[in-house]
């Protein structure tokens, strides 16, 4: 994630991101639909060839990209500076109430769409959905996931905002939680689990851009891996989902208390500055009594907003 700060001027960074999560989520979206398809076509001896391309692709592509992508556009020196705040950037970027606050969003919209994926099949059974509406379930998330981080991404772009699209995001995918857990019909079912994708996968791309410029000067590497860190542990939201079943087996305590716990997200986020805001109150707060910044250069000249010139 580092590589579209350097390569992007700061109105197309988002639109980078939104990219490589949407490569994401069309590897996912094959790697659900292809075995199956395969082994229907050619049966189950056809496992062993496909992980053994699969990994023989991977490996290509591992020692591929090192030789053929650089860090950053030719000609453009190494920041030093910026070499010396990765080993403190951690601590900064930790600091930043933002940032904290978007990791906790990050953290509930990412536990919740990890927890249906996994549960989507027993979520949707105790009223009477088949394995195969279960996996047009998942498919419609995805397919919501894949239209929201294209359009959001690139609408946030164009406006340089961040923080009302996750505010809404959060906002949105707490009745598409309630919809997944007590739709009777297949047409509602679907539709909330489209609207569940479109909401909570998009507030990946637009808020690791985000996350990149409310900790600023902090590396971007530093500030996403953090952010990929947090979706990361989110998978203990898998587990919990499992161990709030209610005795019939259903998931809607779970899915309630997620939809509550989005709500509270989005009221918590809805105070979070916009990055340019969050660092010119920064830069006000420590401005010395003559008006100049006793730490050098402000945000608003050396930082994310300065590449808007470019």
């Amino acid at each position: 994630m580092s590589v579209a700060p350097r390569w992007f001027p700061r109105r197309e960074r988002a639109t980078a991101i939104r990219l490589v999560t949407l490569a994401n989520l069309v590897g996912t979206a094959i790697g659900m639909v292809l075995p199956t398809a395969l082994v229907d076509a050619h049966g189950p001896g056809v496992i062993g060839p496909l992980q053994l391309g699969i990994g023989m692709a991977a490996l290509v592509a591992g020692i591929a990209y090192p030789l053929l992508v650089t860090d950053r556009p030719a000609g453009v020196p190494v920041d030093l500076t910026e070499r010396e705040l990765e080993t403190h950037g951690m601590r900064h970027a930790l600091s930043v109430g933002p940032f904290r606050r978007y990791l906790l969003a990050i953290f509930i919209g990412m536990g919740v769409f990890k927890g249906i994926t996994q549960w989507v099949a027993d979520i949707v059974a105790p009223r009477g959905f088949s394995a195969t509406d279960a996996g047009n379930v998942g498919a419609a998330m995805l397919l919501g996931g894949v239209i929201g981080s294209v359009s959001l991404s690139a609408w946030s772009d164009r406006l340089d905002r961040r923080v009302p699209f996750l505010v809404a995001g959060l906002a949105l995918a707490a009745p598409a939680v309630v919809g997944v857990a007590l739709a009777s019909s297949l047409a509602g079912l679907l539709g909330a689990a489209f609207l569940l994708g479109f909401c909570l996968v998009s507030l990946m791309p637009i808020g690791m851009q985000y996350a990149a410029e409310v900790t600023w000067p902090t590396p971007e590497g530093t500030s996403n891996g953090l952010v990929q860190l947090c979706g990361q542990a989110a998978v203990v939201y898998v587990a919990l989902l499992y161990a709030l079943r209610a005795p019939d087996g259903s998931y809607w305590p779970g899915l309630v208390l997620s939809a509550v716990l989005l709500l509270g997200g989005a009221l918590r986020f809805a105070r979070t500055p916009e990055s340019h805001e969050h660092h010119a109150r920064a830069t006000t707060s420590s401005m010395s009594p003559s008006g100049t910044s006793p730490s050098g250069p402000s945000p608003s000249s050396t930082g994310p907003g300065a590449s808007l010139q470019g």
